[in-house]
């Protein structure tokens, strides 16, 4: 049974894209991850984004999501989900405006809207993104992430796959002058938007630090690349120079974006918004 505590229902805010061609061919898998962001000019309405990497959807002439079924409890139904084709995304895409930030986000408000309240969607609300203007977040504190590395996840429940890390860079430093941090973990292809998470609590506890009316976890960024080596294959026979064969393979090292950059998204794509609708 599936409880109701924050990691679990982060499971229902991470989404498998699958993006298509003119032809209707899938071309490349990818994460995303639901996002509530309220509206500026009317605060009691917001939008449901579904956020991940450009280059996960900037390719992409259409995207099929699955959602999972809701009872009438609002608990979701496991093993019952609903595939969703969206069409032409190019009038509800919004990038980053930054085109070196590798960060994008497609507005689903009017089809989550659409079939509420039959599906169980959990997105996460921008309350929730880490500032880093404070003492919380340090170098090697343990973390998470949900994704499909791989495209693999547990197709029958329709559930992805929640991994583990630690921060591996400073995170209150730029990582080469970018708004970027590096992460300890075997990031894959296919974890390419995966949001990434610390517990308060933990953090807190593991560094000694006092914390109080904080959240379960925040979300400190979103996985953008894994680094790779070019591991040279030695064969036992001799060869020529030119007959040398390369691998390669994760060198277990992950780049994430901020969520600074991320809420810059957000509210770029809010303001973009209101202003089209004004």
């Amino acid at each position: 049974m599936i409880k109701n505590t924050f990691r679990e229902q982060v499971l229902f805010s991470t989404i498998l894209i699958k993006s298509t061609n003119d032809k209707g061919d899938i071309v490349g898998k990818g994460t995303g991850f639901l996002i509530q962001a309220q509206l500026s000019n009317t605060p009691d309405s917001s939008l449901v984004l579904l956020v991940s990497n450009k280059h996960v959807l900037e390719t992409s002439k259409s995207i099929a999501i699955n959602y999972h079924r809701s009872d009438a409890e609002r608990n979701p139904v496991l093993g019952s989900f609903i595939t969703r084709n969206i069409g032409d995304i190019s009038d509800v895409y919004y990038p980053h405006p930054d085109p070196s930030i590798d960060l994008a986000c497609v507005n689903l408000s009017a089809d989550y809207d659409s079939m509420y309240p039959d599906i169980h969607g959990k997105p996460i609300k921008t309350e929730l993104l880490s500032t880093f203007d404070d003492n919380l977040l340090n170098i090697g504190q343990r973390l998470y992430y949900v994704g499909y590395p791989e495209g693999r996840f547990d197709i029958t429940n329709n559930l992805p796959i929640m991994r583990t890390g630690s921060i591996a860079s400073h995170p209150r430093v730029e990582y080469n002058g970018k708004p970027q941090f590096l992460i300890d973990s075997n990031v894959f292809k296919g974890s390419s938007g995966s949001p990434v998470f610390i517990n308060v609590r933990d953090v807190a506890l593991s560094d000694g630090l006092q914390v109080q009316d904080v959240y379960e976890s925040l979300l400190i960024g979103v996985i953008t690349e894994t680094m790779t080596y070019r591991n040279k294959v030695v064969s036992a026979y001799s060869v020529r120079d030119q007959d040398e064969q390369f691998v390669e393979e994760i060198l277990g090292i992950g780049l994430v974006y901020k969520s600074t950059v991320l809420l810059d998204l957000i509210n770029t794509t809010v303001e973009s918004f209101e202003n089209s609708a004004s």
